[in-house]
């Protein structure tokens, strides 16, 4: 968590935008003025915000597939194209979905990737592990020494030379790739949902899922 990334993450009404509301006490005013929120799966106004202030813009970072909400169609697609005219980096939070590789089929979406991307949970295979990807030019800026003349940016981890994490990602990540482990998983996936709908609806529960 940060002061930036807790400006309406979880806001106790919708519609923060696009000045984004703190989620936590302690967050300076400051914060908020320099944050914009926009609302997921509506290109027009993204795109309106972003061409009202390109010029501010230091990047756009959103949540590709939104837990329970996946994008619209043609949404991430219209993203990638108007950052990548106005020159905005376009981050991707995947801490959560990035190795669900069917649903990227899905969306249509694996050849349009963003110059940034967070990744971590089932990479570690249960071990703590995380990674930042992108664009060899960006990835570099933190590679650099501090310099008067070229740009520089801190870069820090909690395990950032654990040995033993590293080898299970890679382990995790081998078998991620065989076929069989994803598609088994939505279908495992597919019957629990279904089995907890038919004994939801047979105790005429509120708030059961539509299958």
């Amino acid at each position: 968590m940060s002061d930036y990334a807790l400006i309406s993450l979880a806001p106790k009404r919708p519609g923060n935008f696009p000045q984004g509301v703190p989620d936590s006490a302690g967050i300076p005013h400051s914060v908020r003025e320099e944050m914009l929120v926009a609302p997921f799966n509506d290109i027009e106004t993204v795109a309106s915000l972003i061409r009202e202030h390109r010029d501010e813009l230091a990047g756009i970072i959103i949540e590709p597939f939104q837990r329970l909400i996946p994008p619209a169609p043609g949404f991430l697609q219209a993203l990638r194209k108007i950052t990548a005219e106005h020159g905005i980096p376009l981050i991707f939070d995947e801490v959560v979905n990035r190795v669900s590789f069917r649903l990227w089929r899905r969306a249509g979406i694996l050849r349009r990737h963003p110059d940034l991307c967070t990744l971590g949970k089932v990479i570690g295979g249960g071990f703590p592990l995380a990674a930042i990807a992108g664009r060899a030019d960006m990835m570099a800026i933190s590679t650099r020494a501090s310099s008067a003349t070229r740009a520089s940016s801190c870069r820090s981890a909690r395990f950032p030379a654990n040995p033993v994490a590293a080898v299970a990602g890679l382990a995790t990540l081998d078998i991620l790739k065989r076929p069989g482990p994803t598609s088994g998983s939505y279908a495992t996936g597919r019957e629990l949902k279904g089995a907890l709908s038919e004994d939801a609806e047979a105790r005429r529960a509120p708030g059961a899922s539509h299958r």
